[in-house]
């Protein structure tokens, strides 16, 4: 599954789907910079696409938390497909953990709306 995931992901970058991948120079770590800027300036597709960065450790070390909190913002942004993907990463977590996601996107919304 990782691997069909990685290669959409590769698939939509190389073809600029995201604008943050606008440079085609950029590592996959510049771009997910990138793309984590426009997360935080609440891009709802870029929120997901985030999650889905941190769930598979595109980018960025493997976190099920961070995970599980962009996909709550970006479906909490209108995102309906970022529902599914918190449910799936869900599985993954311990009720702790989901806990401590669930207050880091309470927090990062109470701060960025």
């Amino acid at each position: 599954m990782k691997n069909i995931i990685v290669a959409t992901l590769s698939l939509l970058l190389s073809t600029n789907a995201f604008a943050c991948y606008d440079d085609k120079s950029l590592s996959i770590e510049d771009g997910f910079d990138n793309c984590l800027v426009e997360a935080e300036q609440g891009v709802a597709v870029t929120q997901h696409f985030t999650g889905i960065a941190y769930e598979y450790g595109i980018g960025s070390a493997q976190d099920h938390k961070s995970a599980h909190m962009w996909f709550n913002i970006a479906a909490a942004n209108g995102y309906s497909g970022a529902v599914e993907n918190r449910d799936i990463v869900a599985k993954k977590m311990t009720p702790s953990q989901i806990e401590k996601a669930q207050d880091m996107a309470r927090e990062w919304m109470a701060k960025h709306q």
